[in-house]
């Protein structure tokens, strides 16, 4: 979920507990005589209800901001083989970015092909000609 997708439905979930809110303040102080019984207007109960769904989750949120780059690391390192949690910090760090551009997308290793995109192997002494292993590859 990007940053600002979060912080729309954050928004949503604020003013649907503000709507929530402000019906439940009325619905209170219907009984109770009207809303001079209250004490204090419909708006600051539906504010207070508005900012404990919204303070919460952007605490949360503003946590796992600091600490995601950390968490994922240690994820990302205690799940790799034996021989490469071995390596040095240096050469473990540059695994780690190898991993990180292979997932974004910007890596510079070349992609392995598929099988069937392969040319059939040369068997015997006749060569295909360029035109027949062009057309293979298509």
């Amino acid at each position: 979920m990007t940053t600002s997708t979060f912080f729309l439905a954050i928004l949503v979930l604020s003013a649907a507990a503000y709507t929530l809110g402000l019906k439940r303040a009325m619905a209170v102080a219907k009984p109770a005589g009207g809303l001079s019984r209250l004490h204090s207007r419909p708006a600051h109960y539906a504010t207070l209800t508005a900012l404990w769904c919204a303070l919460p989750a952007l605490a949360v949120f503003s946590l796992w901001l600091a600490l995601e780059p950390v968490v994922v690391k240690a994820l990302v390192v205690a799940d790799l083989p034996e021989e490469l949690s071995r390596l040095s910090t240096g050469r473990l760090n540059l695994v780690y970015n190898d991993i990180k551009n292979l997932v974004a997308g910007t890596s510079s290793v070349p992609r392995p092909t598929r099988p069937w995109q392969r040319p059939p192997p040369i068997t015997g002494n006749s060569r295909p000609s360029a035109r027949r292993r062009w057309r293979s590859w298509c």
